[in-house]
């Protein structure tokens, strides 16, 4: 039972990487599971190009910030990072810890766009027509765009826009209805 869950979850890696590599279900398992490095891992298939993590890194976030075209993206290569010799990661802090600084790249990038959202809600705002925040977002307008689009939306609206309806105004109350003024005067007429 235990060999058959192992057979299958390697059937399901093996067809993965076949999938995603551009390879056959066979290549792959002929590799028989051996660690390739180098040129020899572009050589098999595995690796798209030798580099390092800060290539890996930048060419992820120019990704990032590139809107993403399915008809370029097929052809793009992907990168991979060169084997570095334990000692190197001494001596580079890129290299001693990879996964804190993919995490700070991903925080940044997250937080950066909720700078942008919040910018582009307060612009919207401040011109009147916060119902176009949504809008703008959507379509990924940059803030200063956002600012341009506004600014021109200003300039040909009215120069006073009232948000009070002079139509629907009631009629203004008159002091003999109001209870308060009938006994005020009540009391003052028995004074007198």
């Amino acid at each position: 039972a235990l060999q058959a869950e192992v057979d299958r979850l390697y059937g399901i890696f093996t067809e993965s990487v076949a999938q995603h590599r551009g390879l056959t279900v066979e290549a792959v398992r002929d590799t028989q599971a051996r660690l390739y490095f180098g040129g020899d891992a572009v050589a098999a298939g595995l690796a798209d190009r030798i580099g390092t993590l800060r290539d890996a890194v930048a060419a992820m976030r120019s990704e990032l910030v590139t809107p993403i075209n399915p008809t370029t993206t097929q052809h793009q290569e992907t990168p991979t990072m060169e084997h570095h010799d334990p000692d190197t990661a001494a001596h580079d802090p890129v290299a001693a810890d990879p996964n804190d600084l993919a995490q700070e790249e991903i925080h940044a990038a997250v937080e950066a766009a909720r700078n942008e959202a919040r910018a582009i809600a307060d612009l919207c705002l401040l011109a009147g027509c916060p119902e176009k925040t949504a809008g703008f977002l959507a379509q990924g307008v940059s803030q200063e765009a956002v600012r341009e689009v506004l600014l021109e939306y200003r300039a040909k609206a009215p120069e006073i826009a009232s948000h009070i309806d002079p139509q629907r105004l009631s009629p203004a109350a008159s002091l003999d209805d109001n209870p308060v003024v009938a006994a005020a005067r009540k009391r003052a007429a028995k004074e007198v």
